[in-house]
């Protein structure tokens, strides 16, 4: 009898703990606060080398995809900053925290990632990198994400 339990156990462990992670698909909605405009979006992330790397999927349209290449790092708070990366001069075996800060870019990403074995969650704030940084026409606002469940073959 006690075995069964402890195989529960360490079964159920191992389940809760590969659910949880921050690598995987990430579904939600992006919200532009100057006009409101609020559109489905989805992340992959994985992890390598210590930084987090990983493709954004804006739905601007039925038909029409944006489509941008990121990498970030999650700091020890679970605060995690992440740029879009429109530039190839950089691989992930030279990846450095300058990476981080350099190069062209349009849009830079500040998470919170809420860990859970029930719902984890990726929220925070997006804005446009523009050289006029407090231009009326600089675009800015919120970034709402849940893990995409496995099995779950709906679309955001």
């Amino acid at each position: 009898m006690k075995f069964k339990i402890l195989i529960c156990l360490l079964l159920t462990a191992g389940a809760l703990s590969a659910q949880n992670g921050l690598e995987g698909l990430w579904t939600g909605s992006i919200i532009d606060k100057s006009t409101g405009e609020t559109l489905p979006v989805e992340l992959y992330l994985t992890l390598e080398k210590g930084y987090i790397k990983g493709m954004s999927y804006i739905h601007v349209t039925k038909d029409s995809v944006v489509t941008q290449e990121l990498v970030g790092k999650m700091y020890q708070d679970r605060s995690i900053y992440m740029r879009e990366v429109t530039d190839r001069e950089y691989s992930i075996d030279n990846l450095n925290p300058e990476i981080l800060e350099g190069g062209k870019y349009v849009r830079k990403y500040q998470f919170e990632f809420k860990r859970s074995i029930w719902e984890s969650s990726l929220n925070g704030f997006w804005q446009e990198i523009t050289p006029t940084p407090f231009s009326v026409e600089r675009k800015l606002g919120q970034i709402k994400l849940e893990r995409k469940k496995s099995g779950d073959s709906s679309r955001v």
